[in-house]
């Protein structure tokens, strides 16, 4: 494949491309943490596979990206495995902190399992809502029930959200230079807001800030981790 037809190939499946970008900032923290490693890998696992059988939802409610493999989406395992893996440990980058052990919560995993199935089936499948609010919902009960164990990570959680929100403006932006249109091609826009910001769906934005807000540090409540607020060079 010659340099001509690989831009052509990126330019027609910016899903992809959006994808690639998410890379950098993932193999920084990967490598620059090593502490961070096992968490992003096995969260950026859950939420790819998550956002990948998510997949005909999102396209049924509100977009439709043109995948590489439209029977096979996997740009949604891509985006799922480097956001939520680089996301749920990202603050990392800017704040040292202790770490307090207690026994592992793998109750909390079993709640969040149970309240993703129901909150679904109600939002989704009774209610017929459009399920880009189903994960707006679901983000924030997640969040705010990680506090219960510790309220401490609160500021964390914060600074994540508007880690996810940084991010996504960027390489939305870049996506626009690429291809203005971008956003009218691909998002079913009749069936959210209508709220264009920057060029940008406000669910777009919300969903980042809620994505980084739930998904901090999610491997240290479940396993036991607790974050403690006196900082230090280390973690």
């Amino acid at each position: 494949m010659n340099l001509e037809l690989l831009l052509d190939f990126l330019y027609a499946h910016l899903y992809f491309t959006g994808c690639l970008m998410l890379l950098l900032p993932f193999l920084i923290l990967y490598v620059s943490k090593p502490n961070c490693r096992k968490p992003m890998l096995e969260i950026g696992l859950l939420t790819g596979f998550t956002a990948f059988f998510f997949s005909p939802y999102s396209v049924r409610d509100y977009w439709h990206p043109n995948f590489i493999f439209p029977e096979f989406p996997i740009e949604d395992f891509l985006y799922g495995f480097l956001y939520g893996g680089f996301l749920s440990e990202s603050v990392d980058l800017f704040l040292s902190h202790k770490i307090r052990r207690h026994k592992a919560r793998l109750v909390y995993l079993v709640f969040s399992v149970m309240c993703f199935t129901l909150l679904f089936y109600v939002m989704v499948k009774v209610l017929d809502l459009n399920s880009i609010w189903f994960l707006l919902v679901f983000g924030f009960i997640i969040g705010l029930s990680s506090l219960l164990f510790n309220t401490k990570i609160f500021k964390y959680q914060v600074l994540s959200g508007f880690i996810g929100l940084l991010l996504a403006l960027v390489i939305f932006k870049i996506l626009l230079f690429i291809n203005p249109n971008f956003i009218i091609e691909s998002w079913k826009l009749d069936n959210l807001t209508g709220i264009l910001i920057s060029g940008i769906p406000l669910e777009e934005y919300l969903f980042a800030f809620i994505f980084g807000f739930g998904i901090c540090h999610f491997y240290d409540v479940i396993s036991g981790k607790d974050i403690e607020s006196k900082l230090s060079k280390k973690r």
